[in-house]
């Protein structure tokens, strides 16, 4: 499959899921590497901007997966997305193998401020526990999902326990993902 035709299955898979976006921000690591954007909705969860990557499936082979991102944030969304397309393209450049429970330090490195502001320095992947079952598979055998903001000591307990540790934890205290100041 073409990677053009992957990209409107994707945009597609969006609009069913997800609606109508209200707005795209676009990101480039250098002129060579293909762009990654992060398109964004309203009201997908309440008081949450959610933003989708549309590109990242372009680097099925430097990661070892077809799929994109899905994250869904209360607040400082334009930092947030900026962070996250930067650690999309740190992934894709490091060839790091990507899936469920990847987790990624050292994002003051990319915005000192935000992490300052918030106390999240990483960013953790996982299923797509929060949206329709049916949105986790797009269709073409790529995959959705999500990302979310952690701390320093959430990254430490991953580090020390394993991501099912990790999400059992975040389960089991009804733990918010999706404020990013919890």
């Amino acid at each position: 499959m073409e990677n053009s035709d992957l990209g409107e299955i994707i945009l597609q898979h969006y609009e069913k899921y997800l609606g109508t976006f209200e707005n795209r921000e676009i990101y480039e690591n250098n002129e060579t590497m293909p762009s990654i954007q992060m398109i964004q909705y309203r009201n997908i969860f309440e008081g949450c901007k959610t933003y989708a990557s549309l590109g990242l499936s372009k680097f099925s082979e430097e990661i070892n997966n077809t799929c994109e991102i899905v994250m869904s944030i209360d607040n400082d969304y334009e930092k947030a997305s900026y962070v996250l397309a930067n650690v999309l393209f740190y992934i894709v450049l490091n060839k790091l193998d990507f899936g469920r429970g990847t987790y990624i330090g050292g994002i003051e490195n990319i915005d000192s401020i935000f992490v300052d502001q918030h106390k999240k320095s990483a960013i953790y992947f996982t299923e797509t526990y929060a949206f329709p079952d049916e949105f986790s598979h797009i269709r073409g055998n790529a995959k959705m999902y999500m990302a979310f903001f952690i701390s320093q000591e959430e990254y430490d307990f991953i580090k020390k326990n394993g991501c099912e540790k990790f999400e059992e934890y975040l389960e089991e205290k009804e733990i918010d993902i999706m404020h990013l100041d919890r």
